[in-house]
C-alpha cells in the first residue's frame, strides 16, 4: 500500500522565515559590497584630497598612448596610458597615474585618444607627488571622476 505523503502547508510562520532569510542575505550582500567598495574608495579619495596640497616637481612625459581592453560583457574600451619621469631630492622618478578617481576608460578610442594627446612625448608637466613617498604621484592633484 502507497503510503500519502503530508503535505505541508505553507503558514504565516514558513513566510516569515522565509522573509527573514531574503532580508538576512540581502543585507549582508550590501555590507559587503559597500565594504569592498570603500576599502577602495576611501584610500583613493584620500589621496586625492592630499594630492592638492603635495609638492610639485618638473617631470617630462616619456610616453604615451591609447591601450584598450575588454569588460566582462566583452565589451571593449580604451584609456589612456601615460608615463613620465621626475626627480625628487636628486632620485630620479617614474610614475604612469594622471589622476586620482576611477579609472579613465572611454567607449570610444577618439576620447582616450584626446586625453593621451594632452600628454605627448616630451612635454613637461608638474608631477604632484606624497612627501611621504614619492612614488605615489599624479599628473592632475585632486579628484576627478569621470
Amino acid at each position: 500500500m502507497a503510503r500519502r505523503m503530508k503535505r505541508k502547508e505553507f503558514t504565516a510562520k514558513h513566510y516569515m522565515k522565509a522573509v527573514c532569510f531574503g532580508f538576512s542575505f540581502g543585507l549582508f550582500f550590501v555590507v559587503v559590497s559597500l565594504f569592498v567598495i570603500f576599502s577602495w574608495l576611501l584610500p583613493e579619495l584620500n589621496m586625492s584630497k592630499e594630492s592638492v596640497e603635495w609638492p610639485q616637481a618638473v617631470g617630462v612625459i616619456t610616453s604615451s598612448a591609447v591601450r584598450s581592453g575588454v569588460r566582462n560583457d566583452q565589451e571593449a574600451y580604451h584609456y589612456p596610458s601615460v608615463t613620465y619621469d621626475f626627480t625628487v631630492d636628486g632620485k630620479k622618478m617614474s610614475g604612469g597615474r594622471i589622476y586620482f578617481g576611477d579609472p579613465w576608460r572611454s567607449d570610444t578610442e577618439d576620447k582616450a585618444q584626446r586625453k593621451a594627446d594632452s600628454y605627448p612625448v616630451g612635454k613637461e608637466v608638474q608631477v604632484y607627488y606624497s612627501p611621504e613617498s614619492p612614488s605615489e604621484c599624479v599628473l592632475e592633484a585632486g579628484t576627478t571622476f569621470t
